[in-house]
């Protein structure tokens, strides 16, 4: 761990719920909750998903960059401008969206890192990953399917099985006055869904299974 990160001491962060089971980076929060105010405050309804992404077996990844991962947020946007301007051509009600991220690499036992991603787009624009045993053009899992391969120069397979989705798209509503409260299985509790999703997304803010010292970034996110 590097000198300078500060942890947090608290099971909450800016009064919205953490995961008490690690140790979390109080700048890597920070940042987390900038990009989920920007999100929410271009697009109140907004869905909130999560995108593992892990290297073929046979891969030599580099150790010294992410341009990988670069590479793959690129061709994601590129497909969804492209999707949305598909569906106006067609004559559909567009809704646009930005895409926003935040993203923490990762290496346990494995050969090779891995990289865990959390999306955040309009509701309006798209309302779930689309068919995961059969992805079709236009969903959002061929999309990341197809970007992630792109990024790693292999040959384009919407079923790769190298993307995985670790839990359902959230939907959130961030002007709902008074948002319905469901069982949260993680947290044990009843939570709106803007609690679920800040307990969800601080995960990405661990310090365990990231590298320091090694002159490569373990964290990020979109800045816009």
């Amino acid at each position: 761990m590097q000198k300078h990160l500060s942890i947090l001491s608290s099971n909450q962060y800016r009064n919205l719920p953490v995961n008490p089971n690690y140790q979390l980076v109080e700048c890597y929060l920070a940042q987390t909750h900038n990009v989920m105010s920007k999100a929410f405050a271009q697009h109140p309804r907004s869905i909130v998903f999560h995108a593992e992404l892990r290297f073929p077996k046979s891969y030599q990844c580099s150790m010294a960059d992410n341009e990988c991962l670069s590479r793959f947020i690129a061709s994601f946007k590129e497909q969804v401008c492209a999707e949305l301007k598909t569906r106006a051509k067609s004559g559909c009600r567009v809704h646009k969206t930005a895409v926003r991220y935040v993203w923490c690499r990762e290496q346990s036992s494995s050969k090779n890192v891995h990289y865990h991603v959390f999306f955040l787009m309009n509701g309006d624009s798209f309302r779930n990953y689309g068919d995961l045993s059969n992805p079709m053009r236009g969903q959002l899992c061929y999309m990341l399917n197809i970007a992630w391969c792109r990024a790693l120069h292999i040959e384009q397979n919407p079923c790769s099985g190298l993307v995985h989705f670790p839990g359902p798209i959230m939907r959130i509503n961030i002007n709902e006055l008074n948002p319905t409260k469901s069982y949260d299985e993680f947290m044990k509790v009843d939570a709106t869904p803007l609690e679920s999703v800040a307990h969800w997304i601080s995960y990405l803010s661990k310090i365990d299974t990231k590298q320091y010292g090694q002159g490569r970034r373990s964290f990020g996110c979109s800045q816009k």
